[in-house]
């Protein structure tokens, strides 16, 4: 929740944002590796879960979008491929030099995996650990639809209730 002196870690975030920019404007032309330790540990927890939860709750909807689909198969084809022994990887390089070469040409973004035209919030990751939820205000995403105040206030009150008995 905001307070009455707004959102507390704004200013941290700046603060952070501004002194990261006086390292890069001190190092010159040296390149400038950042690494955010709360994204760096081994796989425990189940964040992974969070947007199946959200679905079930019906705060978040599915993006059918065919672009999300083919983004998760790419995805999981990527996974089989590191997983295969190297004798059979070395029989299929060529194919899978060819599939690189082709799929290299077309540009792909991003997608939440959640429509965000009638989503309340989405699943945000923040590392393997910690996983988080962002609202979709209106006035703030491109398609929000959630209005600031106390709309927002009470939909977070309802969520953290539904959460805690979708543990129980």
């Amino acid at each position: 929740m905001v307070s009455a002196i707004g959102d507390p870690l704004r200013p941290v975030y700046g603060a952070i944002d501004a002194a990261i920019g006086d390292v890069i404007a001190d190092a010159g032309d040296a390149l400038v590796l950042v690494l955010v330790a709360h994204g760096m540990s081994y796989w425990y927890g189940a964040n992974f879960l969070l947007r199946d939860i959200l679905f079930r709750l019906g705060v978040t909807q599915p993006n059918a979008d065919r672009l999300s689909v083919l983004s998760n198969l790419f995805e999981s084809t990527r996974w089989v491929w590191r997983s295969l022994p190297a004798s059979i990887r070395g029989q299929l390089e060529p194919l899978h030099q060819w599939l690189v070469r082709s799929s290299s040409n077309r540009e792909t973004l991003p997608t939440l995996e959640v429509d965000p035209r009638s989503s309340y919030c989405f699943p945000v990751s923040n590392g393997l650990a910690i996983g988080g939820i962002r609202l979709n205000l209106a006035g703030r995403e491109p398609q929000g639809i959630l209005e600031p105040g106390t709309v927002a206030e009470a939909f977070c009150d309802q969520l953290i209730t539904d959460l805690l008995n979708s543990a129980r």
